[in-house]
């Protein structure tokens, strides 16, 4: 396999054509073409801010400051659909409140940070278990109806940007559709890659119709079943091959090496399904410093070494790898038995672990801020 810059590409088809196609495919139709959405890349080292934007403004301007001279470059965070439409459309118009997340792509604008939004999870008044949100919605068009917003909001020339001329445009370029789509904690009661291709298909297409140039990223899938889930989303529904521009991953292992054993495993799979112009975005990756759990608790100075082994790893494997943003930014550090409390790369002041010296080391070394790496090293 050659290097990330040399993958194939396609060009993409008319947004008409997109439409006309998975409708096709989910009515059962023969024949259906494959349809592609055409290639973004995201910058490469990104962060994850799932506890930033819960901080007061001082503590959140802390943290991205601290990003900023990181080398940090895109932050994956919620686009919760509940708190942009907590209630059902109207007589078929749907009501979308946008001030929370305004508040969120200015402060990233501000320090020229891109957002990688994950459009998540489902409402209480669409879920099939109504009241609950990490099931599956009752109708796809109303996620796709959201997602396909998203994009128009905040993508190139999106609404977003034009209200707010005075701020230098960093627009969203992907949208990464749900979390852990096979995993159970996150799509009940049960997983359902069928299901999940409809949700990915139409979705994507939407987004399409909506903003040309926003793309989908397959939610960021754990580990467990990672690459026969890719591979029983295109079996219920082939059309879905064609709409795969790239494919999160949350490659947890024990070390280093067994995070490249994840991400090389799942560029094999994707190659052998169709999908060798598909990009992996490392959306998750990490281990706690504390805990009760421990299995997966590590040392901050084991943690330095894996993480940025597993930086480079990724970055010069040859498999692929267009985006790596570890788990996660920052976490609070308040309960010493609770493992999710002792992701963070940062403190609660903004300090950095040695994981995190260790982790912007390694990317200044590689320069992934400005270009993709030279060469690999690597599997693929």
């Amino acid at each position: 396999m050659g290097t990330i810059a040399t993958f194939c590409r396609r060009a993409p088809l008319p947004p008409l054509a997109l439409v006309s196609a998975v409708s096709c495919a989910l009515a059962g139709c023969a024949g259906v073409p494959t349809p592609y959405a055409g290639p973004q890349r995201a910058t490469f080292l990104g962060a994850n801010a799932q506890f930033v934007f819960l901080a007061g403004p001082r503590e959140r301007d802390l943290q991205l400051d601290a990003m900023v001279r990181a080398g940090v470059t895109f932050v994956r965070d919620d686009a919760p659909w509940e708190l942009v439409e907590p209630s059902p459309p109207i007589a078929g118009h749907h009501q979308y409140s946008w001030s929370v997340l305004d508040g969120v792509v200015e402060a990233l604008a501000q320090r020229r940070l891109r957002w990688l939004p994950i459009a998540d999870y489902s409402t209480t008044w669409a879920s099939i278990s109504p009241g609950y949100t990490f099931a599956p919605p009752a109708r796809i068009d109303d996620y796709a109806a959201f997602a396909a917003a998203l994009a128009a909001r905040y993508g190139p020339d999106g609404a977003f940007w034009r209200e707010h001329p005075s701020l230098a445009a960093v627009p969203v370029t992907q949208i990464e559709l749900w979390n852990e789509p096979n995993a159970t904690t996150f799509w009940q009661p049960s997983t359902n890659p069928a299901a999940y291709a409809r949700l990915f298909a139409v979705a994507s297409v939407a987004i399409r119709a909506a903003n040309p140039a926003v793309t989908a990223v397959v939610g960021g899938l754990a580990p467990a079943g990672d690459t026969a889930f890719v591979r029983a989303m295109i079996d219920a529904l082939p059309v879905v091959r064609g709409l795969i521009d790239a494919v999160g991953l949350h490659p947890y292992a024990t070390d280093a090496r067994g995070v490249q054993s994840i991400v090389a495993a799942m560029r094999h799979a994707l190659n052998a399904d169709g999908l060798s112009g598909a990009s992996i975005f490392v959306t998750e990756v990490g281990w706690p410093v504390r805990g009760a759990s421990a299995a997966n608790v590590v040392s901050d100075a084991t943690r330095a070494m894996d993480l940025a082994l597993a930086l480079r790893l990724a970055a010069l494997s040859g498999c692929g790898v267009s985006a790596f943003a570890p788990y996660t930014w920052t976490t609070p550090q308040r309960d010493p038995g609770n493992s999710e409390d002792w992701y963070g790369l940062y403190g609660p002041d903004a300090r950095p672990s040695r994981t995190a010296i260790a982790l912007t080391d390694a990317a200044t070394r590689l320069n992934l801020a400005s270009r993709p790496p030279e060469g690999t090293t690597g599997p693929c």
